[in-house]
């Protein structure tokens, strides 16, 4: 009788532990699987923000490179007002006695143009936005991109001290004394040029030689310089950022 419950103990004993280490296979087993999903989704997650890493760098490549191009034409034009202008400011203080009325007034219409440079930023500053700039993981691109937002506010800060003159500055005080300023330089766009303001070969040596109009035009020549080498410096710029996105 003893042995009979000794043996009856025993089998539910076995069938408990089986139960137990079928129980606890379950259970790894369903662990098991909840990390295989957990992976297969870090992994999905992973590969996704890859792909954002490498459109967004694509992307920013093309807007640099069209930074590069339209800093290549600006540059260019810059340059041309600073060489006019330099030429135009030798002849007011007595040299290249050779140039013509007309070669003259073409040279002093360059210190009345309007450059704009308008960088390609649409990729940066929508990344800066929605926190996607942080998939570069690059602290060397965000110090060249900081270089480069400070090289634009420069040329622009020299921009607008350009329309000041025009309007409230030494330009004005030229104009005041002229009545036009279209009678200093030739553009044929314009559509008035009185001819009671019109001068002389002669009259018009004479009057960009006054110290007032020497120092306007000078004024804006040192402008288009300072420029000049701003948007040099922001072309080298460009040419970092681009090497940095290379090499991402």
């Amino acid at each position: 009788m003893f042995l009979l419950r000794y043996l009856r103990h025993m089998e539910v004993k076995k069938k408990t532990g089986r139960y137990f280490l079928y129980a606890a296979g379950e259970i790894i087993l369903v662990v098991v699987g909840i990390l295989i999903a957990l992976q297969i989704n870090t992994w999905n997650e992973g590969r996704k923000l890859e792909q954002q890493r490498l459109e967004l760098i694509e992307n920013l490549k093309k807007d640099f490179q069209t930074n590069q191009t339209r800093l290549d034409t600006i540059i260019g034009t810059v340059g041309q007002n600073n060489e006019d202008l330099k030429a135009f400011l030798s002849v007011a203080s007595g040299g290249n006695e050779h140039l013509s009325l007309l070669e003259l007034k073409t040279m002093a219409g360059s210190g009345f143009k309007h450059e704009v440079f308008q960088p390609a930023l649409g990729t940066y500053d929508a990344a800066v936005s929605t926190g996607a700039i942080g998939l570069l993981k690059s602290l060397l691109f965000n110090e060249f991109m900081a270089v480069f937002h400070q090289q634009i506010a420069d040329f622009e800060r020299h921009d607008a001290i350009g329309g000041q003159m025009m309007y409230l500055g030494s330009y004005w005080e030229v104009r005041k004394q002229m009545g036009t300023l279209h009678s200093i330089d030739h553009n044929p766009d314009n559509v008035f040029e009185p001819d009671t303001y019109l001068l002389s070969d002669e009259a018009y040596r004479a009057f960009i030689a006054k110290p007032e109009v020497y120092a306007a035009f000078e004024n804006m020549q040192w402008i288009y310089r300072n420029q000049y080498e701003i948007l040099v410096e922001a072309k080298t710029t460009t040419e970092e950022v681009l090497a940095i996105l290379d090499s991402l």
